[in-house]
C-alpha cells in the first residue's frame, strides 16, 4: 500500500548534483523511498538558483 505520509518532496544533492526528489514510499518497506531521477535541465535550474 502506498504511504505518502513519509514523502518530504525534498531534493537530494549528492556531490553538488541535484540527483532526485523524494516522492513516495510503501508501507512495510522501512527506510526505502522512491522518486524520479533528475537530468541536466533540473541541474541547470538548481545551479542558476544557487549562484544568484
Amino acid at each position: 500500500m502506498l504511504d505518502d505520509r513519509r514523502s518530504s518532496g525534498g531534493g537530494w544533492i549528492t556531490g553538488g548534483v541535484l540527483n532526485w526528489v523524494n516522492s513516495f514510499g510503501y508501507q512495510g518497506e522501512r527506510d526505502v523511498m522512491y522518486g524520479p531521477y533528475l537530468g541536466n535541465v533540473e541541474q541547470q535550474v538548481y545551479t542558476a538558483a544557487s549562484t544568484s
